[in-house]
């Protein structure tokens, strides 16, 4: 398993960049399938998993992603996935 940084959540679905876990790059505002690095940006779907992630829906920028149930960093609760 290799690690990734998520840089965007829409709806149920996380975008991750590959660079590795401490990876603090963003989409290319040039060509949105590609990470500030260089490398593609892979689509995951957290349905099914139990994952809880912020559902503040692009209201900000904290893309939190957890095993645990609790509140993210902007405040909100954070939604589970069934």
């Amino acid at each position: 398993m290799k690690a990734a940084h998520v840089i965007k959540m829409e709806g149920d679905r996380a975008l991750l960049c590959q660079c590795g876990g401490d990876c603090g790059c963003a989409i290319d505002p040039k060509d949105a399938t590609k990470c500030g690095c260089g490398k593609p940006v892979r689509q995951v779907s957290l349905k099914g998993t139990g994952i809880y992630f912020c559902n503040c829906a692009g209201a900000c920028t904290c893309n939190t992603v957890t095993d645990q149930p609790g509140k993210c960093k902007c405040g909100m609760a954070l939604k589970r996935v069934d």
